[in-house]
């Protein structure tokens, strides 16, 4: 898959807010922690949404690009590596938040 299509695959996965998570990776039914690709996942943080779509790995490219949207949109003050896990667990951001970053990420990507 290119970056497009994996950035496509996490708007996919976070197609409702209850798919959606802060604090950790991943979480099954019972709000028990697990990793990314645990077959048990029902909800992801933005990063864990990441390497579930992207078979364990957290491309730099696609990293770079979400975190450069943060600071178009004014999440941010400035990009900065992995900044996205911190903003995602932030008190103030949101679902549709999230949904914006990667929407406009995609968007970036034709």
């Amino acid at each position: 898959m290119n970056i497009k299509e994996k950035l496509l695959a996490l708007d996919a996965l976070f197609d409702q807010e209850t798919k959606w998570t802060k604090e950790h990776f991943a979480l099954d039914r019972q709000g028990g922690v697990v990793t990314s690709l645990d077959q048990n996942a029902v909800c992801w943080c933005i990063t864990g949404g990441l390497q579930k779509v992207c078979s364990g790995d957290l491309p730099y490219e696609i990293i770079e690009l979400l975190d450069n949207v943060l600071v178009k949109f004014g999440y941010l003050p400035s990009s900065h590596f992995a900044f996205i896990s911190s903003w995602n667990d932030r008190e103030d951001t949101t679902f549709v938040d999230i949904k914006r970053v990667i929407r406009e990420a995609i968007r970036l990507c034709e």
